[in-house]
């Protein structure tokens, strides 16, 4: 089963949501190019049940698996990593204060394809469940497309591909 996106009419989306689509088209037209440009891979990638070994030897990639305290956050765009370090105090704050869950480090790498694109690993304190790594990422910024896919995988009992793809 492949997941499929369709795009609403503007006439059906709120003022708010015409509003957020027109202050970030910037950001929407650099996520729209890149998987215009890579829509081979894009393609690929998000099968809901793809072969990620498969993914990974053709692309000549690693595949990185997060521990089980640990959350991946996939940037693609210089404004989704703005984003991303607005909300990071903030959800630190509430995670160690609402949930008792501590980050203990953040590590930052430009991805396979490069600047801006970068995988963001964020180690806690505690482990996790496959369901809050996912809200969490989302949380943080990380890709959209990517989390609401394995949110999708989760509701229909599949795995969730919460992997990076990394150059051997």
């Amino acid at each position: 089963m492949k997941a499929q996106l369709e795009l609403c009419e503007l006439d059906d989306i709120t003022s708010e949501t015409k509003n957020c689509i027109a202050k970030n088209k910037g950001a929407i037209w650099d996520i729209l190019n890149s998987l215009i440009y890579n829509e081979k891979f894009f393609q690929q990638v998000y099968d809901i049940e793809q072969d990620v070994n498969k993914i990974a030897e053709a692309n000549n990639c690693n595949i990185i698996l997060p521990k089980k305290n640990q959350l991946q956050i996939d940037i693609d765009c210089k404004e989704q990593y703005t984003y991303f370090r607005g909300r990071v105090n903030d959800l630190k704050y509430w995670m160690e204060n609402s949930i008792h869950i501590n980050i203990v480090d953040i590590i930052e790498k430009p991805s396979k394809t490069g600047l801006p694109h970068q995988h963001i690993t964020i180690t806690l304190d505690k482990d996790i469940t496959d369901e809050a790594r996912v809200a969490f990422q989302f949380m943080f910024g990380s890709d959209i497309l990517r989390e609401s896919l394995n949110a999708l995988r989760l509701a229909v009992g599949i795995t969730p591909n919460i992997l990076f793809f990394e150059p051997k």
